[in-house]
């Protein structure tokens, strides 16, 4: 059964969910158009989904020359169980961390 993600803020269970320890998977657009998908964790802070890049890799390429990604959070008691969130990544490209890696946000 298909449900639309909830607009910010989200009700208690996906708050709850998406503050868990979960496996995620990235989705970006290669420069012909195709998906691009990868494994990454994420960070649920403020209603957004924070992710660190590291500079050299791949994805964070196709993402600042199409925003546009799709973010599936499984639950890792339950692979059945998960939450798929589509949108434009929001780059936030201070400086580079400490250990060299890009802030982002969904």
């Amino acid at each position: 059964m298909l449900h639309a993600m909830p607009q910010v803020p989200v009700p208690a269970d996906v708050d709850e969910f998406l503050r868990r320890p979960n496996a995620a998977v990235i989705a970006s657009l290669r420069r012909d158009g195709a998906p691009h998908t990868v494994a990454t964790w994420y960070d649920w802070k403020g209603g957004r989904i924070m992710l660190n890049m590291d500079p050299k890799r791949v994805r964070l390429e196709h993402i600042r020359r199409d925003p546009r990604v799709a973010l599936t959070v499984f639950d890792k008691q339950d692979w059945e169980v998960h939450l798929s969130l589509l949108g434009r990544q929001g780059l936030r490209e201070v400086a580079e961390q400490f250990d060299g890696s890009v802030p982002c946000s969904i």
